[in-house]
């Protein structure tokens, strides 16, 4: 068999190609892989980079999008270009399209009642009863339905209080806020009627405690036939916002039970693809409790995956792409995966709080090789344009004494101080 040449690759197509999506294309490009990145219709930093063979920006409706789709596959001929979903937001349509896209992309996907059972809280509530997985109890409450006292019932506070679907209008109204945390049954009626504007349907979660580096999380890939390609187990160091926003600093750890109940889980559900499961270590009993599932779409922070011996993100593509595995450029067995922008405005926030160690974060940082999800030699104009961003963000917070968009709440002040003391005693 001949050995194919650096531009015989199959392309992939990254749907979208920002924050995580990026950081993939970036990675796939150095194998000499050609990268066609499709951006979001708005302004953001991704386009000004040199990597992507080719970009696009999407339409604003499913049409047009199907249609872009198709043309830029032409250019291939005959060969099918890996398809890589990074967002949640592009399900409707994958789903719309799903027998027209498999025809001329290579991708795996569960059926879509497989990924609503794992997306949706109840079903996957349901699910878990069934499956023995230990998570923390929630309920669903509805716009128009009275929260009644019994509504409350068996229930522990303090709670989180979510949207079912964190979607463009949650955003916009509420920016990076994922979650409010509430320490009462009148603080969550009032929220959540607050909050009923903007969503129709919240999910109210018992709160697990412990603090950002209790969150362990599994990254993986299955198969069609079940097989599981690879995995890369990590805890995180800082999310934002803090105690339960998107992980911004992460590190590889090794953990037999959280491999396994992830394989199990996932398996138990029969989802392909790109997966991963997210736990966290209860800090009172020690047990772990399934936070989320993310299934169907990358994880957001999917590079983390690259950085170690088992580079998913890799062998996923080879598999799609049919060709032999890719010998990895490189590992490495100490590192820290860092968000830039967002670990920033992390420490920033817990610095606000007064409960940021400052000379633990520098000696970890030190002391591991950094993965940063933007900044690299092989894109300067952007890299420059995350350092200027990162700067803003500093020069906001002196002149303010906060982060934009920050959200001063009572309940997570008292929960970040009291996290503090097990911060402190965990050893990183």
């Amino acid at each position: 068999m001949s050995t194919k040449t650096r531009f015989d690759f199959p392309p992939v197509f990254i749907l979208e190609m920002v924050d995580h999506g990026y950081a993939i294309a970036r990675e796939l490009s150095s194998y000499g892989i050609k990268t066609v990145g499709f951006l979001p219709p708005v302004k953001c930093i991704e386009s000004h980079s040199r990597i992507p063979y080719k970009t696009y920006r999407i339409p604003e409706n499913d049409t047009d999008l199907i249609q872009l789709l198709v043309e830029a596959q032409k250019e291939f001929g005959p060969v099918k270009p890996v398809l890589i979903q990074t967002g949640e937001n592009y399900f409707p349509f994958i789903y719309k399209y799903l027998d027209k896209l498999k025809s001329i992309f290579a991708f795996e996907t569960p059926p879509y009642p497989t990924l609503k059972q794992m997306l949706e809280k109840d079903l996957f509530n349901e699910f878990a009863r069934h499956h023995n997985v230990r998570i923390p109890l929630s309920i669903e409450v509805r716009k128009g339905h009275e929260l009644s006292e019994n509504v409350f019932d068996g229930l522990q506070f303090p709670l989180v209080i979510k949207p079912k679907h964190r979607d463009k209008k949650w955003k916009r109204k509420f920016k990076t806020q994922k979650a409010v945390l509430v320490n009462s049954p009148e603080e969550a009626r009032s929220t959540c009627e607050a909050i009923f504007s903007t969503a129709e349907r919240l999910v109210m979660q018992e709160w697990v405690p412990g603090p950002d580096a209790n969150i362990h999380f599994c990254l993986t890939y299955i198969t069609t036939k079940g097989e599981v390609l690879a995995s890369s187990c990590g805890i995180k160091f800082h999310q934002y916002p803090a105690l339960f926003g998107n992980t911004s600093a992460a590190i590889p750890i090794q953990n037999s039970y959280i491999i396994e109940e992830t394989h199990r889980i996932l398996k138990e559900a029969q989802i392909t693809g790109f997966c991963s499961v997210e736990f966290k270590k209860h800090a009172l009993t020690g047990d772990f409790y399934v936070i989320e599932p993310t299934v169907g779409r990358m994880n957001r922070q999917e590079l983390f995956s690259m950085g170690g011996k088992e580079n998913v993100v890799l062998k996923a593509y080879c598999h799609l792409a049919g060709i032999p595995e890719l010998p990895q450029k490189r590992h490495r067995d100490n590192y820290i995966y860092l968000e830039e922008n967002l670990d920033i405005k992390s420490c920033l926030d817990y610095h606000h709080y007064k409960t940021m160690n400052w000379k633990r974060y520098f000696k970890l940082l030190r002391s591991k090789k950094i993965l940063p999800m933007f900044m690299s030699s092989k894109d300067p104009l952007l890299s420059l344009m995350v350092l200027g961003a990162s700067l803003k963000h500093i020069i906001y917070y002196m002149f303010h004494g906060h982060t934009k968009y920050f959200s001063q709440e009572g309940a997570i002040d008292q929960l970040i101080k009291e996290n503090q003391k097990i911060y402190s005693s965990t050893q990183i």
